[in-house]
């Protein structure tokens, strides 16, 4: 039973300190930190319903791709300011969220890469993987449109990004070009070099 118990406590623990999100009521800022969880979406949801939020802070090291999205959903939706502090980096999951802001401020890093999926059932087809995969790149290039991307991001990210290799940006100029691009030689996120981070 004791066993158990510490189980259980460790993954509350654990939980907490993946899922950070943080409401400051007299700068109407919502932070979220840590890996991108669906306790996260959850605790997000009841702030913004609860609360007056102008700006949100990202900083993470991605996580679940579906909670990413819908929390990104989420801070479009109340027309938020998103920032990336300086010194922070928001990877994968975090960088889609970041993407959401009607404003969007990068002081720090946001790289982007293509989603993937860490673990399947045993015993599933081949077609059943590749329509997994392919669900999760339309679902990509679905929020990416909804953000005002161009499909021509979404076709970099598929084809020169993996779960090591990230388009990286370290500017709020070259997000903003990302909601707005009509081709992709016409933004400074062109520019970029994938970055490998598996070296």
């Amino acid at each position: 039973m004791l066993k158990y118990l510490l189980a259980a406590i460790t993954s509350l623990i654990v939980t907490t300190a993946y899922a950070d999100v943080t409401y400051n009521k007299d700068t109407h800022t919502v932070s979220i930190s840590g890996y991108t969880t669906h306790e996260q979406s959850a605790k997000l949801y009841h702030i913004l319903k609860e609360n007056e939020v102008a700006v949100a802070i990202l900083s993470g090291p991605g996580g679940d791709y579906y909670a990413g999205l819908k929390m990104g959903d989420m801070l479009a939706y109340e027309g938020l300011t998103t920032v990336v502090r300086e010194n922070t980096t928001c990877v994968s999951a975090c960088a889609f969220m970041a993407l959401a802001g009607e404003k969007i401020i990068v002081d720090g890093e946001v790289m982007f890469h293509v989603p993937y999926f860490m673990s399947f059932p045993t015993n599933v087809t081949i077609l059943k993987l590749a329509q997994k995969f392919g669900e999760g790149y339309i679902d990509m290039v679905t929020y990416l449109i909804k953000r005002g991307s161009s499909t021509d991001f979404a076709r970099q990210l598929m084809t020169q990004t993996s779960n090591c290799k990230f388009i990286v940006v370290e500017n709020g100029e070259a997000m903003m070009d990302i909601t707005s691009a009509a081709s992709p030689t016409a933004t400074v996120y062109y520019k970029y070099l994938n970055k490998n981070k598996c070296k």
